[in-house]
């Protein structure tokens, strides 16, 4: 699973990442093995998908105390930016590679093709010889759905507070 900045697979990447690992992800992208699924998230994805919001008011989150380290991220973000929410690159990433696709997004067969001097990268709907997916969001169902797994399983109380 991948986590993609790039934006829609269109190239132009200007997160600092793609700069800096831009001969390593063609690398690992060319040289993966076939024998192996790689499943790539597009920064189109999480942009849409917003969580938060219930850690941060406290609505419905037993997890949402001044203590939980995770409700503390939200507000740095968040708080500063004047917004309630966070764009959820990570987590959509997360749930998918723990749930799987369930009814959320479609898998999109084809190969990412990575420019090794700027990060960059295109996606080709040619994957013949590779096993590559591309994640989208399933517009039936749209962002809400996502938005609320991420936002309970964020907002589930641990059951222990420490070890044993």
């Amino acid at each position: 699973m991948r986590d993609n900045y790039s934006g829609n697979f269109g190239g132009g990447c200007t997160h600092p990442p793609c700069s800096w690992s831009s001969f390593s992800s063609a690398f690992t992208v060319q040289e993966w093995p076939n024998t192996v699924p790689m499943v790539f998230s597009g920064f189109e994805l999480g942009s849409r998908i917003h969580t938060g919001t219930r850690l941060l008011s406290g609505h419905n989150c037993p997890a949402s105390v001044p203590a939980n380290p995770c409700r503390r991220a939200f507000a740095d973000f968040s708080v500063p930016a004047n917004r309630t929410w966070r764009e959820s690159w990570d987590s959509v990433t997360s749930l998918y590679a723990v749930r799987g696709a369930e009814d959320f997004e479609t898998l999109t067969p084809g190969r990412n093709i990575v420019n090794s001097t700027d990060g960059s990268d295109v996606w080709s709907t040619d994957g013949a010889g590779v096993r590559q997916s591309y994640l989208v969001l399933n517009e039936t169902t749209g962002v809400t759905p996502l938005e609320n797994a991420i936002d309970d399983l964020i907002c589930s109380k641990p059951s222990t507070l420490g070890p044993k």
